[in-house]
């Protein structure tokens, strides 16, 4: 009997062995496989974030541009027919000038309504709350100087919100300062968070566009003495 026992546990062991070994060397190739396909899944999911991420920086780099471009545009047109207006208001325009600024307000409006209008709605699908805000002040704004330039007789009645040259000219450089802080705050969204600052102008706009560290050469030659290379040359 105690035999038959001792050759029963000699053979249980023998079997017994290569099972365990078989079934930790199968759970380790499980456990490595599912640890494969889980890093797998997350380094996927992390260059998908990153696609995505990057794909809106390019998409509000395009539209913020388009959108900075239109405004100059707009303000291009405000200019063109703020120049005829009356000065501070003591003399009308003449008939010629009225026409030239009835036509260019009413494109501008049209502009406004078609094109700006449009744009800002795509500005705050996708930019932060400071900036769509700022995009949307900044349309107003527009809005607001043709309307300072607007008088003319209309089917719905007479339309007469003119302001002189002056109050259109003291509008026109707040929206210059409400652009600025606008296009900085697009290029603090987009990762340049150095402000670019164009108006008001500093006391060197005297002498823009020219660099105030220019070279003694160039002032040597502006006021007619030549450099010693200069006269070898002639030389």
């Amino acid at each position: 009997m105690g035999t038959s026992s001792t050759n029963f546990r000699s053979m249980s062991a023998a079997w017994l062995t290569p099972v365990l070994t078989g079934s930790f060397a199968l759970i380790g190739g499980l456990g490595g496989v599912i640890l494969s396909n889980y890093l797998a899944s997350r380094t996927d999911d992390k260059r998908t974030a990153n696609e995505d991420e990057r794909r809106w920086l390019v998409d509000r780099r395009n539209l913020y541009a388009k959108n900075l471009s239109l405004i100059a545009s707009m303000l291009k047109g405000i200019e063109r027919a703020c120049v005829f207006l009356s000065y501070d208001g003591t003399e009308p325009i003449t008939e010629e000038d009225e026409e030239l600024v009835k036509e260019e307000v009413i494109d501008l409006y049209t502009r406004w309504e078609d094109e700006v209008q449009f744009m800002l709605g795509e500005v705050q699908l996708i930019a932060a709350p400071k900036v769509a805000e700022l995009a949307d002040r900044t349309s107003w704004a527009l809005m607001m100087l043709i309307g300072d330039m607007d008088s003319r007789k209309t089917w719905l009645g007479d339309i007469d919100t003119r302001k002189t040259f002056q109050e259109v000219n003291a509008a026109y450089y707040r929206t210059l300062h409400l652009v600025e802080a606008l296009r900085n705050a697009m290029r603090d969204e987009l990762g340049l968070t150095d402000p670019i600052h164009t108006w008001p102008k500093s006391e060197e706009w005297l002498d823009w566009p020219w660099l105030s560290d220019k070279p003694k050469e160039l002032d040597d030659t502006a006021n007619g003495n030549a450099t010693d290379e200069d006269q070898a040359d002639k030389a």
